[in-house]
């Protein structure tokens, strides 16, 4: 599989990740605009696939540090606020 930009940064990473997210569930109907549908629109954005995105987030454990990094960040506010 090659290489996309959007993999050496984390932010990036994250930000694909939750556009996957928001779309999984519409892949199949059309955008507003383009008239291709979501799954098509997020290939030409992210260079890959839903499904390889899905593949690829499962295996690097997104869901897992998605909720790891939340965590951290709620508790740092927490500290903050006292």
């Amino acid at each position: 599989m090659e290489e996309h930009p959007w993999k050496k940064d984390r932010e990036q990473v994250f930000r694909v990740y939750h556009l996957a997210r928001r779309i999984w569930d519409k892949r199949y109907e059309l955008t507003p605009t383009k008239g291709v549908t979501w799954a098509d629109w997020f290939k030409a954005h992210a260079g890959m696939t839903l499904d390889a995105f899905a593949e690829w987030a499962k295996k690097h454990r997104l869901r897992e540090a998605w909720s790891r990094s939340v965590k951290k960040s709620a508790s740092g506010k927490k500290k903050q606020e006292k």
